[in-house]
């Protein structure tokens, strides 16, 4: 995400300016000669967005898991994901002539699920079409910095009727990082609540389109202006309050402070987990 789930737009695709300055020089002389107009070139626009050409998963003995293959096309937008290893899914994306994503496919075992984009002035609804025929609503809603702060999740009727399922609320620190996530069931009651914390890094999809990251990436809390150091998720079902999992991150930083690798330790019931995840970017 900084959920990158983006209307979501590439959040720093391309950062520059055009600065075009006319300097004068005014004489009350009518000799032309006199008469200057001083004009700097036209600087192009500077692209420094970050942009991750590939993720690496690993077991805890450094065998390979999965690998992420983003694919750009000639507008540095990005148009395939290719996911293989444990799980072989291939994602394509069509874009709109104002670079805005409309269209989304994710094929596995030779079934495709669709995602169609529709954006409001302050939400956007992704419809997934998946390959039962069944179908599902998503509705993000955002707030005035223009970050996703809140998931409602719909099954949708042959007729297009919705019914909630699930309902997501996030809540952001004053540095833009997400502090909780509250999860609600279909009848508004609290089933969990996942509280994040972080350590300074910066994180290797902010420059990514928030829907690609909130669809594709989710998994790897792409959404916040960091990534986390720790997140605990706890219970919350019938008034309870009970610790069921928490994942911890270790961070291998470079020069520029963008991870190129981590370490990710999950700690539930069944024990402990341990998987590192390397970041490759375009140079």
């Amino acid at each position: 995400m900084n959920l990158a789930f983006s209307c979501l737009v590439p959040m720093r695709i391309f950062r520059g300016c055009l600065l075009i300055i006319l300097g004068f020089t005014f004489s009350t002389c009518t000799d032309d000669s006199e008469l200057a107009q001083d004009t700097l070139p036209v600087l192009e626009p500077l692209d420094d967005a970050v942009r991750l050409q590939t993720i690496q998963v690993n077991d805890d003995t450094g065998n390979l898991l999965t690998t992420y293959q983003i694919n750009y096309n000639d507008l540095n937008l990005i148009d395939r994901v290719d996911v293989s290893g444990n799980m072989t899914v291939a994602y394509s994306m069509d874009y709109a002539a104002n670079n805005r994503l409309v269209n989304m496919q994710r094929i596995t075992s030779g079934e495709q699920t669709d995602y169609t984009f529709s954006y409001d002035e302050n939400m956007i609804d992704v419809s997934i079409a998946f390959p039962d025929g069944s179908r599902q609503l998503t509705r993000l809603s955002l707030d005035l910095q223009n970050r996703i702060d809140g998931v409602v999740i719909f099954n949708q009727s042959n007729a297009g009727n919705l019914t909630q399922q699930q309902e997501q609320i996030f809540n952001y620190t004053e540095n833009f990082n997400v502090n909780s996530i509250v999860q609600l069931g279909p009848s508004g009651a609290v089933e969990s609540v996942i509280d994040l914390s972080y350590q300074f890094n910066i994180n290797p999809f902010r420059d990514m389109n928030d829907l690609i990251r909130f669809v594709v990436f989710k998994d790897f809390i792409p959404y916040t202006r960091y990534l986390p150091h720790r997140i605990i998720i706890t219970d919350r079902l019938n008034g309870g309050s009970m610790i069921i999992q928490t994942i911890d991150y270790n961070y291998t930083l470079q020069e520029n402070n963008f991870p190129s690798s981590r370490e990710v330790i999950m700690t539930d019931a069944n024990g402990v987990v341990t998987t590192s995840q390397t970041f490759v970017y375009l140079p």
